[in-house]
């Protein structure tokens, strides 16, 4: 081998060697979690609750029940340029009876069935684009799987309930102490295979806030709810989760729904108050509700105090509640017909011996408590955040059912539920 070539070897033999004897400069790692340049930001909004619903039977013909339930909802709103945003959640899943697709009024699950798996459902799934915000208004159009309809009580919808469609909204601040906000809503209720009559919900919502003074405030709403092709919702095309509505043997609406609701909170606040941190709310609400499409059961009002303030929803987030409580109580009358009973709140419920009589009666009819409309009582609820993270909530209702079979199986009944949620 020439002796120039051997040289060029020993070069590289030698250029290797004093290489790897050098230490090998940093390297930066790359991220594990790339996000786009056009998302500006993204908000968590995630929450775990444990339940332990107890409803005891109130009388010998009735089975006593005591259930554990979790909830976990795991989601995000991601804020983008051009003044959008996406929001995506999802939540644990419990069917109702063949719809496996999920309760469209719950998240809970129950601890049963020998530790078997929880499904999840998509919960959010929508975006939302908000071409005005200047300084005195603010304006969003948004569609997919919505969140909740804001300033609504569960007597017009579950505060769980996700409608499907599209929204708009319009908040105006008429000057610096009272502001506006008009809300419609365009919902599809369901999508049938062979008919053309497929059920939508139309939702138009007037809210007004005002501040008199730094101790008095009041909230005032009016909205109507509208359904059409109602009697396209029988109890084999939607999930049939709650109890109320007037319906023929097909298991058809029999009436039509046109419903206004409209709704009074007036609050005075305290600049402090022992055991609370904070200003502290005194507040009195009133609701009253009038199906104008049934001539029957049509009417349903709520009214009641609260002290205090805590809250569950995932919107509070972030929001300081340590130290804060709430005491509130609430009486409710709630006819069959005031509203349609598949978007109302589900864990209001009252006890039938017999089926409602305004119900095509099934086969066997087991005494059990129905959710849903067609009662009245009580509500108690005692609400605590030992931490901003960390809620403590007991709810009990008093009930009895307004129209039943025999007068003689009228019976007032006792529902428990006491929850600890924690939001991160």
């Amino acid at each position: 081998m020439p002796s120039s070539t051997l040289a060029v070897i020993g070069v590289l033999i030698a250029s290797t060697a004093l290489a790897a004897a050098q230490p090998a400069p940093p390297t930066q790692r790359a991220s594990l979690l790339e996000i786009p340049e056009w998302v500006t930001s993204v908000r968590l909004v995630d929450d775990l609750r444990m339940r332990v619903d107890a409803i005891p039977a109130p009388s010998p013909a009735f089975a006593s029940r005591q259930r554990y339930r979790p909830r976990l909802r795991v989601g995000a709103i991601v804020t983008m340029e051009n003044d959008l945003e996406v929001g995506l959640r999802l939540a644990s899943a419990s069917s109702v009876g063949k719809d496996i697709g999920g309760d469209p009024l719950s998240t809970n699950q129950t601890f049963e069935d020998n530790a078997s798996r929880k499904p999840v459902g998509i919960d959010w799934a929508f975006v939302r684009w908000t071409p005005l915000h200047v300084a005195s208004a603010t304006g969003s159009l948004a569609i997919g799987k919505l969140e909740n309809p804001p300033n609504f009580t569960e007597d017009a919808f579950d505060v769980d309930y996700t409608p499907e469609g599209t929204a708009e909204v319009l908040a105006v601040k008429l000057d610096p102490d009272h502001a506006a906000a008009f809300y419609f809503g365009q919902f599809v209720l369901d999508e049938l295979a062979f008919s053309k009559n497929d059920p939508l919900l139309l939702v138009e919502q007037l809210h007004v806030h005002s501040t008199w003074t730094k101790a008095f405030e009041t909230a005032i709403t009016g909205s109507f709810l509208s359904i059409g092709h109602a009697r396209s919702l029988t109890t084999a095309n939607v999930p049939d989760a709650n109890h109320g509505n007037t319906r023929d043997a097909a298991g058809a609406l029999t009436n039509d729904y046109r419903v206004f609701v409209g709704d009074a909170n007036v609050t005075f606040t305290v600049d402090d108050f022992p055991g609370y941190r904070g200003a502290f709310p005194i507040a009195l609400y009133a609701e009253y509700i009038h199906n104008f499409g049934a001539g029957a059961h049509n009417i349903a009002y709520s009214f009641g105090p609260s002290l205090g303030s805590v809250s569950q929803r995932n919107g509070n987030i972030g929001k300081q509640q340590q130290g804060n409580w709430e005491l509130s109580y609430r009486y409710q009358h709630l006819e069959g017909d005031a509203n349609y009973e598949e978007i109302v709140g589900s864990d209001n419920g009252a006890f039938f011996r017999s089926s409602p009589p305004n119900e095509p009666p099934p086969a066997k009819f087991t005494p059990q408590l129905l959710n849903g409309l067609n009662l009245r009582g009580h509500i108690f609820r005692l609400a605590y955040a030992p931490l901003d993270s960390f809620v403590v909530d007991v709810r009990v209702w008093r009930n009895e059912a307004i129209d039943v079979a025999r007068e003689s199986e009228r019976i007032v009944g006792t529902r428990v539920i006491f929850d600890m949620i924690w939001k991160f």
